[in-house]
């Protein structure tokens, strides 16, 4: 997972590219897969993609949240806090 992390956004999609082409899932689906995979697998974001995260995160709160919402450092402690790390 941190190796798939730390690819070029160009490589990234074209490993999604290539699984669903062998799989027949959608992009989405081998995407969202590729992500919840990578949550279950691993308990803490490593240091170097946080700042892609962060970013992520942000975008969400203007586009997905509606609502109240922690910022993006209380969201990240409180994960740490329920998973134990």
């Amino acid at each position: 997972m941190i190796e798939f992390l730390q690819l070029p956004e160009n490589q990234r999609r074209q490993v999604i590219e290539q699984a669903n082409a062998r799989t027949g899932m959608s992009l989405k689906a081998v995407e969202k897969d590729w992500w919840a995979y990578g949550r279950a697998t691993n308990h803490t974001a490593p240091p170097a993609s946080m700042g892609q995260f962060r970013q992520d995160y942000e975008t969400m709160l203007t586009e997905m949240i509606y609502g109240d919402a922690p910022d993006f450092d209380t969201l990240i402690d409180q994960l740490r806090n329920s998973t134990g790390c």
